[in-house]
């Protein structure tokens, strides 16, 4: 090798000893700052492009749920559902039209209704309840009640409206009682239990003349007396309203006579059973066996809800066709004729 290719040799080996005694002037602490900031960077990106991602797609899902419960009526049919199952497993209780309010979400629809009862001459709020839908199936409701005693959220028996054939589960002279020590100038609401089953049309000449107003009836539909479904599970009373519902649109407002309206929800809602039971409070309707039952057998009421002056519901006290009494919601006089 002559002096010239070596000289050349001594240039480049030291330039390269250069390079990495320099590293492009770039130290080891500052190379592992720059590949933080690129894994950074990457990251903000695919956060990023998912975000717009997820922005395309969540109004075509909103749109999609719409459409959903928009088509075919769903929305109403679910509405219709829970208004009467209410109507006929809450007695003396109603809902009130103009604040039902629905809320859809991805795939979800959230209906909230109002509840009401009418104490003496007068509608109270009795409560509200939200029930969730996911597509069509209902969740457990999440409920309130604005009253001193609120139902049990899952009842397991009843106590209020009981079968001839069943026990009394309370003390009737402490339950008369109550009504006694209340001040004339109240309005009380009482559940009847009765000593057999009676036809609307028996039942509305015991009560004529009576200043009071009948306001829901217990009909037995063949399990009342066990208060027992096939499967051992608990079965809630089941009825529908004495009056006609001035709301026009209550399932039992005047149309046809509210006997035939029973008949017609019941058959509704056995079609979906499976929300109307997640609906109720009673997790058991048996509604296809009620329903084959009172069709059969026609409408006897065993029970029913009245509203009154406190004095003239104790006069109950004295006929012998009610078996038992279990004392309600209480106001301050409001019973004008």
């Amino acid at each position: 090798m002559n002096h010239k290719d070596k000289a050349y040799e001594n240039l480049i080996n030291g330039a390269k000893k250069d390079l990495e005694e320099q590293n492009f002037g770039i130290s080891e602490e500052q190379q592992q700052k720059i590949m933080k900031q690129g894994k950074t960077r990457a990251k903000l990106t695919i956060v990023v492009t998912i975000l717009a991602i997820l922005l395309l797609i969540l109004p075509i899902l909103t749109l999609f749920s719409f459409s959903y419960y928009a088509i075919g009526g769903r929305a109403n049919e679910l509405i219709e559902v829970a208004d009467k199952t209410i109507y006929l497993t809450e007695p003396n209780v109603s809902v009130k039209e103009r604040e039902v309010e629905t809320t859809i979400d991805i795939f979800s629809m959230d209906v909230h209704l109002n509840l009401e009862k009418k104490i003496g001459k007068e509608m109270i709020r009795f409560g509200d309840t939200s029930i969730p839908f996911l597509f069509n199936k209902a969740d457990q409701p999440a409920s309130q009640y604005n009253v001193d005693s609120p139902p049990k959220k899952i009842p397991y028996f009843n106590d209020e409206l009981v079968h001839p054939k069943a026990s009394l589960t309370y003390n009737e002279n402490e339950e008369w009682d109550k009504l006694k020590g209340l001040p004339e100038g109240t309005v009380a609401e009482a559940y009847l239990s009765f000593d057999k089953e009676y036809s609307i049309e028996e039942l509305e000449q015991l009560f004529e003349g009576k200043n009071m107003e009948l306001r829901w009836y217990a009909v037995y539909t063949g399990n009342e007396h066990i208060q027992q479904a096939d499967n051992g599970v608990y079965v809630s009373p089941i009825g529908f309203p004495a009056q006609i519902d001035p709301d026009s649109w209550s399932p039992f407002n005047g149309e046809e006579s509210n006997e035939k309206n029973f008949l017609d929800s019941l058959k509704f809602l056995q079609k979906h059973e499976d929300v109307a039971t997640m609906v109720a409070r009673s997790k058991e309707l048996d509604l296809t066996k009620r329903l084959k039952y009172v069709e059969q057998n026609g409408i006897k009421v065993y029970g029913a809800v009245v509203t009154g002056p406190t004095k003239e519901v104790l006069k109950l006290q004295e006929e012998s066709f009610v078996r038992g009494m279990k004392r309600g919601e209480v106001r301050l006089w409001n019973w004008h004729s």
